[in-house]
């Protein structure tokens, strides 16, 4: 989570339901998020899973890092699927599926998200969960955080974005929530949002960070929690610079094609 520490909230239990983490063989420390999609998959980002490999292990149901194992699901790795459109270089269809055994009873202390299947509601506000940095030379915390992002058109954020991020057409921007987006700067001239948001966090866009890649960007939709993207990352966090996911509306398709041995809620 990018920012300074009471930016960042620390994750109620719902969201510790919802959030899973990968991590190397017996170890407790993720390396990437993910989230649960049904019992036997989670989906995160390519370049995770690109990470992960078959003997990796999800972790489910875990809120705080290094509590005791009885408090978590823990589940080895046996399958990989990298979306087959995924391009590293131009950062499309940065989205994976893993496939774990044994599979996990869904309950409420592990709880799938619902997928995608239509594209996101610009300036809809979304939580991101994760045990990454507050910042990009951050340290990781022991305690499950979040935010809340806000999601307008990609051509908002495209001028914070260096180089080839500013093209991906299947990616969405997020920046922390709570700004206006009607203002103008001291010259009379109108701000980008992702401007203001920094200046009036001193240089600071808040929203994903190290450690965050492969969470899953959640809306609350009714009694439900729906995931619009997963993190892809961005060129760095923090300093002026929005977050990127993937839209999982382009890859719902690919996703059920490829999870089709699994029992959905």
């Amino acid at each position: 989570m990018a920012g300074l520490g009471h930016f960042c909230l620390l994750a109620t239990a719902v969201f510790a339901t919802l959030t899973a983490a990968l991590v190397r063989y017996g170890q407790g420390v993720p390396f990437c998020g993910a989230a649960l999609i049904n019992d036997r998959y989670v989906v995160t980002s390519a370049w995770c899973a690109g990470e992960a490999g078959s003997g990796s292990q999800v972790l489910l149901g875990r809120h705080v890092l290094g509590a005791p194992e009885s408090s978590a699901l823990r589940r080895t790795v046996t399958t990989v699927k990298i979306h087959p459109l995924y391009s590293e270089y131009f950062d499309q269809y940065n989205i994976a599926v893993l496939r774990f055994e044994p599979p996990v009873p869904l309950t409420t202390r592990v709880r799938p998200v619902c997928l995608s299947d239509a594209p996101y509601q610009r300036f809809s506000v979304h939580t991101i969960t994760g045990w990454g940095t507050s910042s990009q030379a951050g340290f990781r915390g022991l305690v499950l955080k979040e935010n809340r992002i806000i999601t307008p058109f990609f051509s908002a954020c495209s001028p914070m974005l260096p180089g080839l991020w500013m093209f991906p057409n299947t990616n969405m921007c997020g920046f922390r929530f709570g700004f206006g987006f009607v203002q103008r700067d001291a010259a009379n001239r109108t701000m980008s949002a992702t401007a203001r948001a920094a200046r009036q966090n001193g240089g600071f866009i808040y929203d994903s960070c190290n450690g965050d890649i492969g969470s899953a960007l959640i809306l609350r939709v009714g009694d439900r929690w729906v995931a619009d993207g997963v993190v892809n990352g961005g060129p760095a966090c923090g300093p002026v610079i929005p977050g990127v996911f993937h839209q999982l509306h382009y890859s719902y398709r690919w996703i059920v094609e490829s999870t089709q041995d699994a029992a959905y809620c």
